[in-house]
């Protein structure tokens, strides 16, 4: 499973519905993120990040930043750090609207898992897959990548927590996770 960092940017870039174009630039967004730069790329709020030493991840951009306005780490030309970011989106990027500021730490958070669940409201009908022939691996790759593809995309969220529901399902055996 790809790494935590993608919640934070989830939970800050996508919404429940679509706002319309015109009005998208004028929301403010805002997440706890990882941003880091490289020889490669400038400032990005990270995405996936690869627990390595230094760090390597990927992300959209965000204009604005100053590394000389954050306490970061850095090493091998990479810096990088835990912040709180506020800013608006343009379909590519996230323009900072506020200074940066320290990220609220994990142990800070709460305890339960609810912060890692949807922000989008339960289905009258529950998280059920509406075709069950359609939830595979295969069919969710193909909608991720045509998600990506649509003007203002900025990330996809994707929570199976309702599996934990189900009486008896084992998530580590594969015919439970490809029935479900």
């Amino acid at each position: 499973m790809r790494g935590i960092g993608l919640l934070a940017v989830l939970v800050m870039l996508t919404a429940c519905g679509t706002a319309p174009a015109a009005t998208a630039s004028l929301t403010r967004y805002q997440a706890d993120a990882t941003v880091l730069s490289n020889p490669q790329h400038g400032p990005q709020l990270c995405a996936f990040v690869a627990q390595s030493l230094p760090p390597q991840c990927d992300g959209p951009d965000i204009i604005g930043w100053d590394w000389n306005g954050v306490q970061h780490s850095a090493q091998n030309g990479v810096r990088w750090g835990e912040y709180h970011v506020v800013g608006t989106w343009d379909g590519k990027s996230l323009t900072l609207a506020e200074p940066p500021r320290s990220a609220r730490r994990h142990s800070d958070a709460p305890r339960d898992r609810s912060r890692f669940t949807t922000p989008c409201p339960k289905p009258v009908r529950g998280w059920r897959p509406v075709d069950p022939a359609k939830a595979t691996d295969r069919a969710m790759e193909a909608a991720l990548a045509r998600a990506q593809k649509l003007p203002g995309y900025a990330g996809s969220w994707l929570d199976q927590s309702y599996l934990e529901e189900i009486d008896g399902y084992d998530p580590k055996d594969r015919r439970y996770v490809e029935r479900y």
